[in-house]
């Protein structure tokens, strides 16, 4: 397990980028801030509510795919995967370390950050549809068919620059690290 610890980590995040905005909200008592607060700036009920109604559209948004789903579909896909190495003990140890509650409260944040009203509207419709529930359970498959891909062009890219500045004599302040392998 100790060996596989840093592929399980990049793979999940890997794999959770498509579907981190689709997850259940937490059973928090987490809001948008109040309108109650007295303001003399003309524009802050106004940002206030926009903030309110995208909390309330992120909270309904995400309840097209529960973030305890998502994680159970992805560490099932990563115990899937040879090179992981992951035993039935290691999924269910991964699974219960996770906190649930804690990644709700990033993800509706990062969402009410992110998006506008209609996007959150709009994302909520499409992936509560049979489509977009289709598309989410593929979502994985699709990661780990077009990464690998993506991370090569990546690499060679940054090896082919690393390889420039050599040539150049960037010093220190101009190097790129790999990671080693």
């Amino acid at each position: 397990m100790k060996k596989a610890l840093p592929v399980v980590l990049a793979a999940c995040v890997i794999l959770a980028q498509p579907a981190l905005a689709q997850t259940a909200p937490s059973n928090n008592t987490q809001t948008a801030p109040s309108n109650n607060a007295q303001t003399t700036n003309t524009k802050q009920p106004s940002a206030d509510a926009d903030l309110h109604a995208r909390f309330v559209a992120a909270e309904a948004a995400m309840q097209a795919f529960p973030a305890d789903k998502m994680v159970d579909q992805m560490l099932d896909k990563l115990a899937q995967n040879p090179q992981t190495h992951l035993s039935t003990g290691d999924v269910a140890d991964l699974k219960a370390s996770i906190d649930i509650k804690a990644l709700n409260k990033s993800m509706l944040s990062a969402m009410v950050k992110t998006f506008t009203v209609q996007e959150l509207k709009a994302m909520g419709d499409f992936y509560g549809s049979a489509t977009g529930q289709s598309i989410l359970q593929k979502m994985p498959v699709y990661m780990s068919l077009v990464m690998p891909p993506v991370q090569q062009q990546v690499i060679q890219s940054l090896t082919a620059l690393m390889k420039k500045r050599q040539q150049q004599g960037a010093g220190s302040s101009g190097s790129i690290a790999l990671p080693q392998h």
